[in-house]
């Protein structure tokens, strides 16, 4: 019996063979299979404006064009644009455009349901529109000094894949709603990368993702974040970290060598860090630690950087503990009263100055932090009104 299984099995291959055809149109290899399907073979050789129509015909039959094969145009150094017609297309292989280093445009259908590994691989993309694909391969993009621009579309993909960006030309960045995660590396070593803007669905940043990213100088986090994985923010220049409440796990190295650092906010709901979290904080001016318990970390995390000028504010129960710890007694630390803008213990005209000076745009990211005394976002007259009330006992 299993003899006859694996001779009938033998016969469908061989039919199959038989039956697929390869031709070529306009400089393109097509494979034509047995149901009335065709995929782009080979196009190593056409040059220019390449249009990839939605079929094609042979000996009076027509057959859809559904896929282009894994590395069907690679090294191709002559394109400089492809178009796909109609919406047949399908499928788009593994490095299928890989370093095909003057392709500046691709235009997909919305047909298009996964794009592979690599598929544009240190190519010389400018822009991209992503259709509302399935699949995503890792590595998309790696590579793509020239990439500037990229329209993502969260309709089915929940997941940035890993090394989706990984050096690219980026200048800007838009995760949209319904992304929850960013996989490894997927937005690192752009150094170009100025601009981000990540959804209130997002839960998890993985390891790498934003590394070197040496000209991103501000990043707002959004109140989903629950997780941030190691070496995240390694070696960028943000000014500001507000970590938002609900954000329970931080790797290590996460924000190690951002030298530029005014400002760290570290929320309630995180009570550990990692190892080697901020190594080399030169220019830190504030750091509030939410919790109500003692945050927990080990003795590498502040070390490396001057931080004779830096003030842990701490919940005004756990001051005294702090100064007392083994560890933290070493440090300075002030109170976390809301209207204490200078942390001096009193709520004065010095602390109404410190607010105009946000507001005229003349404060450090930790001044102008405390500045927003009513919380609503923004530094501006409203908080200066409200000092005045308060100091008047309005």
């Amino acid at each position: 019996m299993k003899k006859i299984t694996f001779a009938l099995l033998l016969a469908v291959v061989y039919t199959m063979t038989l039956q697929a055809k390869e031709v070529t149109v306009n400089g393109i290899m097509y494979t034509l299979l047995v149901d009335d399907r065709a995929e782009v073979l080979s196009a190593k050789s056409v040059g220019g404006d390449v249009t990839i129509p939605a079929t094609i015909t042979d000996g009076g039959k027509t057959y859809k064009v559904e896929s282009i094969f894994d590395e069907a145009f690679d090294s191709n150094e002559n394109v400089t644009s492809i178009t796909v017609e109609g919406n047949n297309m399908l499928y788009i292989g593994d490095n299928a455009f890989q370093y095909c280093t003057k392709l500046k445009t691709v235009s997909l259908p919305e047909s298009v349901v996964s794009i592979g590994e690599g598929a544009f691989l240190g190519s010389g993309l400018e822009t991209f529109k992503m259709p509302p694909v399935q699949s995503m391969g890792d590595g998309m993009f790696e590579d793509c000094y020239k990439l500037k621009s990229v329209e993502l579309n969260a309709k089915n993909i929940k997941v940035l894949p890993k090394d989706t960006f990984f050096s690219t030309g980026l200048t800007s960045i838009t995760i949209p709603k319904g992304f929850t995660t960013l996989g490894e590396r997927s937005i690192a070593l752009c150094s170009n990368l100025t601009s981000v803007s990540l959804p209130n669905t997002l839960t998890t940043i993985g390891n790498k993702v934003f590394q070197s990213c040496s000209r991103l100088v501000k990043l707002d986090f959004p109140s989903s974040l629950k997780t941030i994985g190691d070496d995240c923010f390694y070696e960028n220049n943000l000014k500001t970290i507000i970590l938002p409440n609900g954000l329970t796990s931080m790797g290590k190295n996460t924000f190690n060598k951002n030298n530029a650092m005014e400002l760290l906010v570290l929320p309630p709901s995180l009570t550990q860090l990692g190892d080697h979290n901020f190594y080399y904080f030169k220019k830190l001016k504030r750091a509030y630690f939410k919790a109500h318990v003692i945050l927990q970390q080990s003795n590498s995390n502040f070390t490396f950087g001057d931080l004779t000028q830096t003030v842990f504010v701490v919940p005004e129960e756990l001051e005294y503990s702090y100064m007392m710890n083994d560890f933290w007694g070493k440090y300075k630390f002030g109170p976390d009263m809301i209207f204490d803008v200078n942390l001096d213990y009193e709520v004065d005209i010095a602390d109404i100055n410190l607010i105009i000076d946000a507001i005229l745009g003349l404060g450090n990211a930790a001044t102008v932090y405390a500045s927003d005394v009513n919380e609503d976002g923004v530094a501006d007259i409203a908080d200066v009104n409200l000092m005045i009330d308060l100091i008047l006992d309005l």
